[in-house]
């Protein structure tokens, strides 16, 4: 039987960083992230952390070709037809506006859900993915079937996902008002703000975090005369790892 998603999770420093020095783990931020994956919310739009989630693998994945890819599934004629059909009713569910986006995801999912079960038969299709030894990852089966379809493995998507998020990016582009379309950004933020419950409030309240929160906030005074956003970007990777050297959290 074929195996997909057998590539690794690699975590980038600055994502990493981007989690920790805010209260947020890694781990939990992926969960989530894969939580929210909703298939359905591919054919609909309606901003929320599902909508971004769902919407961040065309965002990661333009212009940039494939990395680990896995064989798309060989199919019967009868599965084929099958799947044409549920596609078929995943987009009349997505475009009902007599149901709430809500009622429309749960649709969408019992739907997908379908499509799985046919796509992964005779498959070892894992449903788990490890960040190392002890932590794994849940996979649901709509994040699957769009690894399914896309030639792309879970792992990859993540990895590429991660990459979206640096911290001096991030704050450059917020402090001089040349932000850019990215979803992964847009939930990073949402789950910052308190979304998805996974900040830790109790690191959140040390003098260390709020000292450090205290520091960014000054530091689009401290380097106004950097209008430019790649000068900007690279003064606050400067200043980032300066004040990681001297100051230990």
């Amino acid at each position: 039987m074929k195996e997909v998603n057998t590539s690794v999770i690699e975590v980038p420093e600055s994502f990493r960083l981007a989690c920790e020095l805010f209260g947020i783990t890694v781990p939990d931020f992926i969960q989530l992230f894969v939580n929210h994956y909703s298939f359905v919310d591919n054919f609909f739009h309606d901003n929320s952390p599902y909508d971004l989630a769902t919407k961040s693998f065309p965002y990661v994945m333009e212009g940039k070709g494939k990395g680990v890819q896995h064989d798309n599934p060989k199919l019967e004629k009868a599965q084929i037809g099958h799947l044409q059909k549920l596609m078929q009713r995943i987009i009349k569910v997505s475009i009902n506006r007599s149901y709430s986006y809500g009622q429309r995801r749960n649709r969408g999912r019992v739907l997908t859900n379908s499509m799985f079960d046919i796509l992964s038969k005779n498959k070892n299709v894992k449903t788990v993915i490890y960040m190392d030894e002890e932590t794994k990852i849940n996979l649901n089966k709509d994040i699957l079937v769009n690894s399914i379809f896309s030639g792309v493995s879970v792992a990859e998507f993540l990895n590429r996902v991660m990459r979206c998020v640096t911290l001096p990016d991030h704050l450059a582009r917020m402090h001089l008002d040349k932000g850019v379309y990215n979803p992964v950004i847009a939930l990073y933020i949402r789950v910052y703000d308190g979304y998805g419950d996974i900040v830790d409030e109790e690191y959140r309240s040390t003098a260390w975090a709020k000292e450090f929160i205290m520091d960014i906030q000054e530091l689009d005074k401290r380097f106004f005369f950097n209008r430019k956003i790649e000068h900007r970007i690279a003064a606050y990777e400067d200043w980032l790892d300066d004040y990681l050297l001297n100051n230990k959290y």
